[in-house]
């Protein structure tokens, strides 16, 4: 079983609009989408697939970083791998009172990945991975 985490495909259309031409759109949005792919991708393949020079790239890779668009560079690891077999999403309902004290317990739990506040009948949801389902 492979985890992976699921980054969404930003739109070209979305991308050219942001302060730039249709040109500059394109561009940004092959570059966000190939480092989305594999955030080791070559320059040189970047360039290749753009059609404009790698020193181009790495100015335009640059000004998205600035930009806050690019936030980072991540690792996506097989959990099963890791003897992580077990994946669950777990919902809690918390009064906002308890939240002060809920997330550093849930921040110092290794198990859990991820922790997202959601509207609806809870107020949380955690994304948790075990190696197993034994007690």
């Amino acid at each position: 079983m492979t985890f992976e985490s699921k980054t969404p495909k930003i739109l070209t259309n979305v991308i050219g609009s942001y302060e730039g031409t249709l040109t500059y759109g394109y561009h940004r949005s092959k570059i966000i989408n190939m480092l989305q792919k594999n955030a080791r991708v070559s320059l040189k393949e970047l360039s290749a697939a753009c059609f404009i020079s790698s020193p181009a790239i790495a100015a335009r890779i640059n000004k998205l970083e600035k930009a806050g668009i690019i936030t980072g560079y991540h690792t996506t690891v097989n959990l099963g791998k890791l003897n992580y077999h077990v994946k669950a999403f777990i919902q809690v309902q918390l009064e906002p009172s308890q939240k002060k004290e809920f997330y550093p317990y849930v921040d110092s739990i290794p198990n859990v990945i991820e922790c997202n506040c959601v509207t609806g009948d809870y107020s949380e949801v955690m994304e948790v991975i075990f190696e197993t389902t034994a007690a």
